[in-house]
């Protein structure tokens, strides 16, 4: 397994591995073990995304079983390294964040001293001594920080946490308040992860749980408890410490990328929305500028979506208590000046929420009704206020197809402009999500995904709107054209796509059928590119070797690469031409990120080469 794999199995090998000295540094050690938390918390984050909830709890304890079955020291604690601490002058939370300033320290504890000292000498011991009690700690301390992070990501542990001074204590379940409360206050947790993660897993991720939560405690409360419950959960919120930030703390922001706040967290500029996904301390940055101007603007969005996601849960409350008059949330039928101030994409997600709460309602209501007659009646009650919902989404539907093109906004039957400009960030996103993917693997899911607009065809993730879309020629004409796109990147598979238009499909949602096109790869056999192995050049040295010489060769302008529409290099598209052009065991994923020589495994191959002073001149000097 490569020295430089940060992944599960490298950390639990860290663990296990009893002769780690001989080949590294107590220092060295801690590094790679920090390097390997980042990515399997990264990974965690995203497994839990695509788990099914009851798979969640188990998932984890294999995880956490695995780290206790190796052969570490259990408990090998501060205590154990309390006299090198001393002797060294340091302080271990500087140690561990890097801040330790003593040579002598780094001498003893991350150099090699079976190199640095001869047998038998003072500082030989010394150092193999403290090495030897450093790399105990550290494995223990890494081992429980790993153990515990995937403890709190459990659905189902903190029911022994309820507050014991609660007067309705007992009477009530306040698991997923306790779990929603800690989401919106772990600020520190985007020096671990990046903010767009932390959105979709944490902040947002209890919130229709809690609600569920809230409905199920009221049916079940007696009367005259059910506003005092309401109020404890409200209190519960307002402690927050974000519960009350200035509501304009996003604006310098706002004003810096050009955007509004009516996508977000999601917006039109794309250098925000990749600012919002970098990692803290897991990428390379220029300076220490970036990176704490990285941090900076992740915590205010962080902070920004915990007030909001508090909000909105305090306004679903005050909903719930028998005093409730509706008169602080938009009224789409009475506060018409409001409404129409919005664009069309928020006012779309406003009536999808306010279509999606009208369907809580009646399901709340059903799971008491004694027959089917009584839930006809349930369903009738509503009848009216559905349909002035649905007559408003049809109404402006279709002007969303125009701003998409003007604002750049991505959804299914976005205009193809639109979708061309995010294809490769959602081919990024695909070949980092399965690393063993290459462009053809995303091509094939790309026409799976539009042969599937039942299930794709959602604004914000979650609302579906194949009800609400006409079968019209504009929308066809703008498939033929994201269809003709993807040829063009087929064509070097020999491949071109067959679609069938006006197909039917079946709404699970609503129960109609709606229309959309189907799709399906066939071979092409008029295309002139073919793949032929046998005629590619052999290349014989490292994957990592091939991605520094030609990303050099671009650099020195021999070499003209593929870039996307802001002017950056298209790291993906230049390794698709590489493996074109080469025959090498290695990915397409992996090559892209030894082609970026910022990146990581970038800089690694850089100082490799600079040691050994490699140089190459610019095109215009040997001209």
């Amino acid at each position: 397994m490569s020295e430089n794999y940060y992944g599960f199995e490298k950390f639990c090998e860290l663990l296990n591995d009893n002769n780690i000295l001989k080949r590294s540094t107590a220092m060295g050690v801690m590094v790679h073990l920090q390097k390997c938390i980042e990515e399997i918390k990264s990974n965690v984050l995203t497994d839990l995304i695509e788990l099914n909830e009851s798979k969640i709890d188990n998932y984890l304890d294999l995880k956490i079983n695995e780290i206790k079955r190796q052969d570490y020291l259990e408990n090998y604690g501060i205590d154990k390294i309390e006299r090198w601490l001393k002797e060294f002058d340091v302080k271990i939370e500087d140690i561990i964040k890097g801040r330790v300033n003593s040579e002598y320290f780094y001498k003893m504890v991350d150099g090699y001293f079976e190199q640095n000292f001869d047998p038998g000498t003072k500082e030989y011991n010394t150092s193999r001594a403290a090495q030897n009690d450093f790399l105990l700690y550290f494995l223990n301390f890494y081992a429980n920080e790993l153990i515990s992070f995937l403890e709190s990501k459990k659905t189902s542990k903190l029911t022994d946490n309820k507050s014991k001074n609660n007067k309705l204590n007992n009477k009530f379940n306040d698991e997923y308040l306790i779990h929603f409360c800690k989401a919106i206050s772990n600020e520190r947790a985007i020096n671990e992860t990046c903010f767009s993660l932390l959105y979709d897993t944490e902040i947002t991720h209890f919130s229709p749980y809690l609600e569920t939560e809230i409905i199920e405690n009221l049916f079940h409360l007696p009367n005259d408890k059910k506003d005092d419950y309401i109020d404890y959960v409200i209190d519960k919120i307002n402690k927050t410490p974000y519960r009350n930030i200035n509501k304009n703390i996003l604006d310098k922001w706002l004003k810096k990328y050009n955007v509004d706040l009516s996508t977000f967290p999601k917006f039109s500029n794309n250098e925000l929305n990749e600012i919002l996904k970098k990692y803290y301390n897991s990428r390379i940055y220029e300076s220490h500028k970036e990176q704490h101007f990285v941090l900076d603007i992740q915590i205010d969005f962080y902070c920004y979506a915990a007030m909001i996601e508090a909000e909105n849960m305090i306004s679903f409350l005050k909903t719930k208590k028998s005093t409730y008059k509706n008169d602080e949330n938009i009224d789409v039928n009475n506060e018409v000046s409001d409404f129409e101030k919005l664009d069309t994409y928020s006012k779309l997600l406003i009536l999808f929420k306010e279509l999606k709460k009208i369907k809580f309602e009646i399901t709340k209501e059903a799971m008491h009704c004694g027959s089917p007659e009584a839930y006809h009646e349930i369903e009738m009650k509503y009848e009216d206020d559905i349909d002035i919902v649905n007559r408003k989404i049809l109404e402006i539907f279709d002007d969303l197809y125009s701003q998409s093109k003007n604002e750049n906004i991505y959804y299914f039957d976005c205009h193809s402009d639109v979708y061309e400009s995010h294809f490769d960030n959602r081919m990024d996103s695909y070949l980092e999500k399965i690393p063993e993917a290459v462009e053809l693997d995303f091509l094939e899911s790309e026409v799976k995904y539009f042969s599937d607009p039942m299930n794709n065809r959602l604004l914000n993730g979650e609302y579906n709107y194949s009800y609400f879309i006409g079968n019209t020629e504009k929308y066809k004409i703008s498939l033929r054209r994201k269809k003709d796109f993807l040829e063009t990147k087929l064509k070097r598979y020999s491949l071109k796509i067959d679609i069938k238009e006006d197909v039917k499909h079946k709404d699970v949602v609503y129960g109609n059928d709606v229309y959309g096109a189907k799709l399906k790869l066939i071979k092409d056999d008029t295309s002139l590119i073919r793949v032929d192995n046998t005629k590619k050049l052999k290349w014989i040295g490292k994957p990592s070797q091939l991605g520094f010489i030609v990303s050099n060769l671009v650099q020195l302008g021999y070499i003209e690469s593929p870039l996307r529409p802001n002017g950056e290099i298209n790291y993906t598209q230049l390794a698709t031409s590489v493996k074109e052009t080469f025959d090498i065991d290695t990915t397409v994923n992996t090559l892209t990120k030894y082609l970026n020589l910022d990146s990581e495994k970038g800089q690694e191959t850089v100082r490799k080469f600079k040691t050994n002073n490699f140089s190459l001149p610019t095109r215009k000097e040997v001209s």
